[in-house]
């Protein structure tokens, strides 16, 4: 059976928008379904995914919204037109602040709505498994011990999108379907806000994450949860932990900004940075290695200490990692 696969693509590296310029459709001829879809806020994760998923795994297709998955399959026939198919779900934690936690309470129901009618639109168009990148922080603190799937959960502002998406693979599992959830540790890297929000506090002085020093915080390169995506596409069915394995303590991460910068950072004292924040007010040990163990997958990237370090000292001119 021969399927047609409607692209639109937009000049240059362009996101659609209602003001921007108008997408040339072109119709390409396919034999299969495509192997991954991506659902997800064209930023973050999703960019550094999609741009290494389509080196390994040709056929991907991205859509911003899970409305949009239909579009996947305009002009094609057959009963399960998404035959084979991954659905990959990227959501990311929000930066903490006042606006996130105003509008929890509406993105909450309106997210829980769209993850649903995504998992069922993608059960229905026959998609194989749904893969939904959920995050680490989502865990209430480690309370001294090591962080595992079953661990207890509290979501918060920041992570209601996460929440809301384990919500739909639950759904997606429940109308037969595979789910696969990636709990991810701290994806930082080019494309991540907190990432660039925490280095460019550290280069005007201020000290951001201000929850206990001792506070553990996993953490994964976003190149390195890419990969793992594409293990996820294979893996067994479950709720796994995402992370290098090398977790760090808070009062690491400030030191190694402080060694960057060169200077004594002074905290900001922003509460939700901080010890009642959802993302640095708890402790969270992560080493969980079992996703490995089943996929023979391996994080291969840098961590968050020297990404951080080295991020600070570019503008410095140096980046010589300290002895």
């Amino acid at each position: 059976m021969t399927f047609e696969h409607h692209v639109r693509v937009w000049p240059g590296d362009a996101h659609p928008s209602t003001s921007g310029p108008v997408p040339a459709e072109v119709t390409e001829a396919h034999t299969t379904p495509p192997h991954i879809v991506i659902v997800g806020r064209p930023r973050g994760l999703r960019e550094v995914a999609a741009r290494q998923l389509d080196t390994v795994a040709p056929g991907i297709a991205q859509v911003d919204h899970a409305t949009q998955l239909t579009d996947i399959v305009e002009g094609r026939t057959g009963a399960s037109p998404l035959a084979g198919t991954a659905v990959v779900l990227i959501t990311e934690p929000l930066l903490p602040g006042l606006a996130t936690r105003l509008r929890r309470r509406h993105r909450a129901r309106a997210l829980a709505a769209e993850f649903v009618t995504l998992a069922r639109v993608a059960s229905d168009l026959g998609a194989d498994r749904l893969v939904v990148c959920s995050t680490a922080f989502l865990y209430s603190d480690d309370g001294g011990q090591p962080l595992v799937s079953s661990s207890p959960v509290e979501p918060g502002a920041e992570t209601v999108a996460a929440h809301a998406a384990e919500a739909a693979a639950r759904v997606f599992t429940s109308l037969g379907g595979r789910s696969v959830i990636l709990r991810l540790g701290w994806v930082f890297g080019d494309h991540d806000p907190m990432t660039a929000k925490v280095v460019s506090v550290a280069q005007k002085g201020w000290q951001l994450i201000d929850g206990q020093p001792t506070s553990w915080v996993a953490a994964i390169a976003s190149a390195d949860a890419a990969t793992a995506i594409h293990a996820a596409t294979d893996a067994p069915p479950g709720t796994y932990n995402i992370s290098d394995g090398r977790p760090v303590t808070q009062g690491a991460i400030n030191a190694i900004l402080e060694e960057a910068t060169g200077t004594v950072l002074h905290p900001l004292c922003d509460d939700s940075w901080g010890e009642i924040g959802t993302l640095f007010g708890a402790s969270r040990f992560l080493t969980d290695a079992h996703f490995g163990q089943l996929t023979g997958w391996q994080p291969t990237g840098t961590d968050l200490r020297h990404d951080l370090f080295q991020r600070v000292r570019r503008r410095s001119g140096s980046t010589n990692w300290p002895r």
